[in-house]
């Protein structure tokens, strides 16, 4: 009985330091997404520091209780015991509450990025047209390679290529005719392709 005691106590310690390890890694990447405009990112990290927190100190409760329960301090540990239960229920309590104010926001922003991913691609298929077989000439390769890397504007790829500004778009709408597409942004995922081994 004891040593059951004793190794849930134990587990429940050291589960609980292991999640408040995990909360400052959690917290930097909540607050670049947030830096960098993601609502997802910064939604769904909340939720995650603030479950992790709480999860936390109702596992150090959990864990305080059970070896006070070893060591026969029957009040301590019916007082651990309690508050543990209080921390517990509170996080829970805390975690749906920011699901419901967080859960619609994000799935929102998920539907609209499938929505515009549908759009930019449409019925697109990037594994059908390999840029081996396109027949583009030097430059285009190097224009295409450019663009693979997410630069998609006229401006960009000029800039990295030492070109004109019009030139670029001349590259890009001869690539684009040659491919059969509208939109240079799906020239991405083509160009990120393998070539075959």
């Amino acid at each position: 009985m004891n040593a059951a005691q004793w190794a849930s106590g134990i587990l429940s310690v050291v589960t609980a330091c292991l999640a408040f390890a995990m909360v400052p890694f959690v917290h930097r990447a909540r607050v670049t997404a947030k830096r960098e405009g993601s609502v997802l990112g910064n939604r769904a990290g909340f939720l995650m520091e603030a479950g992790l927190v709480l999860f936390a100190l109702g596992a150090l409760l959990r864990g305080a209780s059970a070896l006070a329960l070893v060591l026969n301090a029957g009040e301590a540990e019916r007082a651990v015991e309690s508050w543990g239960s209080i921390a517990v229920s509170t996080a829970a309590l805390v975690v749906f509450l920011a699901m419901a104010r967080h859960m619609r926001p994000m799935l929102h922003a998920l539907r609209r990025s499938e929505r515009a991913l549908s759009v930019v691609l449409g019925s697109f298929q990037p594994e059908s047209l390999r840029p081996e077989n396109l027949g583009l000439s030097l430059r285009e390769q190097e224009v295409l390679a450019v663009i693979a890397t997410g630069k998609v504007s006229d401006h960009e790829i000029a800039d990295t290529l030492f070109i004109s500004t019009a030139t670029a778009a001349t590259h890009v709408r001869n690539i684009l005719k040659k491919a059969g597409l509208h939109d240079r942004r799906q020239l991405v995922l083509i160009g990120l392709q393998e070539p075959p081994a």
